[in-house]
């Protein structure tokens, strides 16, 4: 498969994220049947935003979207790591990693050929390296963009800036199932 990415960021730390936003997107098919033994396509896009007003003191809020197709004719088979599931610390909080998508045999999730992912986040400062937060978060993968229902998810968590990475620790609902889950991931959203 040829891919092609494209790759814009403007963010003041990364460390520490406040103001600036991402954008990301990548695009790749095969050459008809040449070296494939499927014809399709695959693109992704991701983006995000984070807006801290003047008075730091009131937080920073965070917008980010994530949407996926991959285009193969009826039929046509297409490798199941080239389609997309979601849910989990770094998508959907509130639900497992990657339990959002087709219910397969035994419990499995089928991964599918549409994605839509979004998230609404505000950080709001408690100590300098430390911030609370309140999130909710949407999203789903199915076998096209009119197949879905979108799964919802919302949640409290706690930041710390440290001097390596950030570290996030959340507590989230997941509407669907009505479980709550815990979740913890190292590193930036982006």
């Amino acid at each position: 498969m040829l891919t092609a990415s494209w790759k814009r960021q403007s963010i003041e730390t990364e460390l520490h994220p406040q103001n600036g936003y991402y954008l990301d997107g990548k695009i790749g098919a095969t050459l008809g049947k040449f070296l494939s033994s499927t014809q399709m396509a695959r693109a992704t896009a991701r983006a995000g935003y984070f807006f801290t007003p003047e008075n730091k003191k009131l937080g920073t809020f965070i917008v980010r979207g994530q949407a996926g197709y991959v285009y193969a004719r009826e039929g046509e088979e297409v490798p199941s790591g080239l389609m997309f599931r979601t849910g989990g610390a770094t998508s959907v909080r509130g639900y497992e990693l990657d339990s959002i998508g087709l219910a397969g045999p035994n419990g499995s999730i089928l991964p599918q050929r549409a994605l839509v992912v979004g998230s609404l986040e505000y950080q709001f400062p408690v100590t300098k390296s430390f911030s609370g937060a309140i999130f909710h978060d949407v999203g789903d993968a199915a076998s096209n963009f009119k197949h879905m229902t979108l799964k919802h998810g919302t949640g409290l968590g706690v930041r710390w800036f440290s001097p390596v990475a950030p570290f996030s620790f959340d507590i989230a609902y997941g509407h669907h199932d009505k479980k709550i889950r815990w979740h913890i991931s190292l590193g930036t959203r982006f």
